[in-house]
C-alpha cells in the first residue's frame, strides 16, 4: 500500500506551524531581528521575497545565507524546512530541521523535523527501500513516541520481511509508549496467527516462541493454551503440556478436556516407551477417563497391559474395544483404527486363538471392504485357522473321535478351499475317503490307481472308516485288507479264494466268464449316506423291515440353550462336545428333532442356516454352529424318494436316537455371517 505525502496535508501542517511560529514571534519581532544580526535577517527578507515569486532556488540560496550568517536563527530554519517540504525534498528537510533542531532546540522546529522524517520514511516505504524505511520510521517514533501510523507500518514492513521476532518487538514497544488498542489487538492477532502458522508447519519451537509472548502479553484463552500444548508436545514436553493444561482456569472446558485427554495419551506412550509403565497407566486410564472414545490411549493401553503381563486387564480390555470401536466411525480414522487392529491381533496371536483373530479381521474388512490389506489379513487368518482345524481332525482320527473330526475337516476345506485336496487319509484304525467339502466317502469308491475300497456309511465312530476283513455288502462276500483296499484274485488268510472281482469263489476254483465281471462302480455319496442294505455286517444282512421307521418328536417344544453351557464353550474355544442334558434346558431324553433344535435356535431372534442336512448334521446362526451326531442310521431303505424336500422334511422331524451326540463351536465362520452372538441377551429370552 504506497503511502503517497498529500500537499494538502503539508500545508495544513505548515499553517499550524506557521500560526505557532507567528505567535511566538510576533510579540519580540523587533527583538527577533535584532537577534538574528542585520546580514541573517536581510537574507531571510529576501529569501521571502523569492519565495512570493515562485523563484525557489533563489529562495533557497538566501535561506541558507541566512543560516550561515546566523546557526541559530530558527526562522531561517522553518521557511527553508517549510520549502523543502512544499517541493516534496523529504532528505534535504530532514537534514537541515535536524540541524536547526540540534542547535536550537526549538519545539516548532523539532515537530518540522519529525514531520519531515515521517515523509521520509514513507517515501522509502513506497519505493520498497525498506531498509532505510525501518531507519526513518525508527527515528520517528524516537521523535515522537506516540505516532500510532509510524508503529503500525514498521510492524507492516517487518511482516513483509518476514522478521516477526521485530514485527512483535515494534508493537510491544509502540503500545508500551501509546496504550494504544489497535495496536495491542494487532499485536495478539500477529502473535496468535504466527504461533498457529509455525504449529501447522510443525516447526515447535517457534510455535513456543510466539504463543508464550502471547501468553505473557496477557493472553490465556482456553485455545491459546491448547495450542501451546501442543506445541510443547510436538518438541516432545510432553509432561510440560499436561501441566499447561492443567493450570486452565475452566477444567470442564471441552476444548480442555479434549486436549488433556490427547497429551496424557502421549505422556503415557512416552512412559511406556521409557519402561515406566505404572505410571503409562495412569496416564492412559486418565485420558480414557477425559474421553472414553478416545482410541488411541485404548490402544496404547492394551499394548501396556500386555507388556506387563496383564492378562486379565488385557482381556476385559478388549472386550470393551471390541464393543466401542468395531463400527464405521472408528473405522473411517484411519491410522488410528489400523494401529487398533494390529494390536488386538497381536493379544489374540498371544493367546493363540486364531479364530477370534479371523473372526476379528473378518469384522475389520467388512468395516472397510476397499481395505486390500485387511482383505489379506483375513485369507491369512483363514489359511491359519484352516490348517489348524485339518492337523486338529487328523489328530481325532488318529485317536477314534469320527465326529469331531469330519466336523474340523469341514471347518477347514469351508475356510481354505484351495489349500486342500481329496484324498485317502491312512490311520491305524483304518483309511478314510475325505471329500472336497470335508466329509467323508461312504459306499464303493475306486482310487486313481485302480484299488477298490468300500467305506462304511454306518453312523458313529465306524462312520465313514473303510471296511477290513470279510464283508458281506450287497448280497457277496468280498475280502478287505487292514488298509481298506479290496482284496482280488488272490487267497485270503484264511484260505478261501476271491476273483478279479473281489467276489468270494463258493468251490475255490477259476471263476466263469460271468463271475470275473467287474462289479459296476457305484458313488454312493449322492444318496442318502447310510442305508440297511449298505451296512456292512458280518455274516448276515439287515433287512429293510427291520430298519426304525419315522417318528415325529413331541414334547421339547419348550427347548432352550443351556447359556452356561454355551459360556463355557466360548471360553475354551474351538469345537466343544457336549451331551443334549448340557446343552439344553427343559430337554426330556428321546423326544428330540432336528425341528426341535431349530426351532430353539430360532427364538433368539437371529437367522439360522441349515449348513449340512447329512450326517453330522449341522446347523448355525451368526458365529454359533451346532453339530449333531446320530449313532445310528436315519435313513429308510424302504422310502423310494420321489420329492428330496419332503424327504428331508422327514429326517427332520424324525426323533433323534438315543446317545446322540452333539458338539458346538463359536467363531465360526460357516454361516458366513458377520453377527456374534449374544449370550446375556439370550439370557433375558430364556426368561421370559
Amino acid at each position: 500500500m504506497k503511502h503517497t505525502v498529500r500537499k494538502s496535508f503539508i500545508f495544513i501542517m505548515l499553517a499550524a506551524l506557521f500560526l505557532f511560529a507567528a505567535c511566538s514571534r510576533k510579540k519580540a519581532v523587533d527583538s527577533s531581528k535584532a537577534e538574528a544580526g542585520p546580514q541573517a535577517a536581510e537574507q531571510l527578507e529576501l529569501g521571502k521575497k523569492y519565495l512570493a515569486e515562485e523563484q525557489y532556488d533563489e529562495a533557497i540560496e538566501a535561506f541558507l545565507k541566512s543560516i550561515d550568517f546566523n546557526d541559530q536563527y530558527v526562522d531561517a530554519y522553518m521557511m527553508l524546512g517549510e520549502l523543502y517540504l512544499d517541493q516534496e525534498r523529504f532528505e534535504e528537510a530532514v537534514n537541515i530541521l535536524k540541524k536547526g533542531y540540534k542547535n536550537t532546540g526549538d519545539a516548532s522546529l523539532k515537530e518540522l523535523y519529525t514531520l519531515s522524517y515521517e515523509n521520509l520514511a514513507y517515501q522509502y516505504y513506497d519505493n520498497e527501500q525498506y531498509d532505510e524505511a525501518i531507519e526513518a520510521f525508527e527515528a520517528v517514533v524516537t521523535l515522537d513516541k506516540s505516532n500510532v501510523d509510524a508503529y503500525m507500518t514498521l510492524y507492516d514492513i517487518y511482516i513483509l520481511l518476514e522478521d516477526y521476532e521485530n514485527a512483535d518487538v515494534i508493537l510491544e514497544k509502540g503500545y508500551a509508549a501509546t496504550k494504544d488498542e489497535m495496536l495491542k489487538e494487532t499485536r495478539f492477532t500477529n502473535l496468535s496467527e504466527m504461533g498457529q502458522q509455525f504449529l501447522d508447519e510443525e516447526d515447535y519451537e517457534n510455535a513456543v516462541y510466539y504463543l508464550e509472548k502471547l501468553r505473557e502479553a496477557g493472553e490465556k484463552s482456553s485455545e491459546i493454551l491448547v495450542s501451546l500444548s501442543r506445541a510443547y508436545s510436538g518438541m516432545g514436553e510432553h509432561e510440560k503440556a499436561v501441566a499447561l493444561l492443567e493450570s486452565a482456569e475452566n477444567q470442564d472446558d471441552e476444548i480442555i478436556k479434549n486436549a488433556m485427554a490427547d497429551e496424557s495419551a502421549r505422556l503415557g506412550m512416552e512412559q511406556y516407551d521409557e519402561g515406566e509403565n505404572e505410571a503409562a497407566i495412569e496416564n492412559l486410564k486418565r485420558a480414557i477417563a477425559l474421553a472414553p472414545n478416545h482410541l488411541d490411549a485404548h490402544t496404547i493401553l492394551l499394548s501396556v497391559y500386555m507388556e506387563t503381563g496383564k492378562a486379565a486387564e488385557a482381556r476385559a480390555l478388549v472386550d470393551q474395544c471390541l464393543s466401542k470401536f468395531m463400527n464405521a466411525e472408528a473405522a473411517s480414522s484411519g491410522e488410528s483404527f489400523e494401529n487398533f487392529l494390529n494390536v488386538v491381533s497381536e493379544f489374540y496371536g498371544e493367546q493363540d486363538n486364531m479364530e477370534a483373530c479371523l473372526s476379528f479381521w473378518e469384522k475389520a474388512a467388512a468395516l472397510r471392504p476397499d481395505n486390500e490389506d485387511f482383505r489379506d489379513q483375513v485369507m491369512g487368518y483363514r489359511s491359519t485357522v484352516a490348517d489348524n482345524a485339518y492337523m486338529l481332525a487328523e489328530e481325532m482320527l488318529m485317536e477314534g473321535n469320527v465326529n469331531g473330526a469330519m466336523a474340523n475337516y469341514k471347518k477347514a476345506f469351508a475356510l481354505a478351499p484351495d489349500n486342500f485336496e481329496e484324498t485317502l487319509v491312512f490311520t491305524d484304525n483304518g483309511t478314510y475317503g475325505l471329500k472336497k467339502d470335508g466329509s467323508f466317502r461312504v459306499g464303493w469308491y475306486s482310487d486313481e490307481e485302480g484299488e477298490r475300497y468300500y467305506f462304511n456309511p454306518a453312523a458313529g465312530n465306524d462312520h465313514g472308516r473303510s471296511v477290513m476283513g470279510w464283508q458281506n455288502i450287497d448280497g457277496s462276500d468280498y475280502y478287505f485288507e487292514d488298509d481298506g483296499r479290496m482284496m482280488r484274485d488272490d487267497v485270503a488268510p484264511d484260505g478261501r479264494h476271491v476273483g478279479p472281482d473281489g467276489k468270494l469263489l463258493g468251490d475255490g476254483q477259476i471263476p466263469t466268464e460271468e463271475e470275473t465281471k467287474e462289479p459296476e462302480e457305484e458313488e454312493t455319496e449322492e444318496e442318502p449316506e447310510t442305508t440297511g442294505s449298505h451296512k456292512p455286517e458280518t455274516g448276515k444282512e439287515t433287512s429293510a423291515s427291520q430298519e426304525t421307521k419315522p417318528v415325529s418328536s413331541t414334547g421339547n417344544k419348550s427347548l432352550k440353550f443351556n447359556t452356561d453351557t454355551l459360556r463355557d464353550a466360548r471360553d475354551k474355544g474351538g469345537v466343544v462336545s457336549v451331551k443334549a442334558e448340557d446343552l439344553f434346558l427343559n430337554y426330556k431324553d428321546g423326544n428330540l428333532s432336528l425341528n426341535d433344535i431349530y426351532t430353539c435356535m430360532s427364538q433368539y431372534g437371529m437367522k439360522v442356516q441349515w449348513i449340512s442336512e447329512e450326517s453330522p448334521y449341522e446347523l448355525g446362526m451368526g458365529d454359533f454352529v451346532v453339530w449333531v451326531f446320530a449313532e445310528t442310521n436315519r435313513t429308510d431303505s424302504a422310502v423310494v424318494v420321489k420329492d428330496a424336500n419332503k424327504y428331508k422334511e422327514t429326517l427332520r422331524a424324525k426323533a433323534l436316537p438315543e446317545g446322540t451326540d452333539f458338539a458346538i463351536e463359536f467363531g465360526s465362520t460357516a454361516t458366513r455371517s458377520n453377527e456374534t452372538v449374544d449370550i446375556d441377551k439370550m439370557d433375558t429370552v430364556n426368561k421370559k
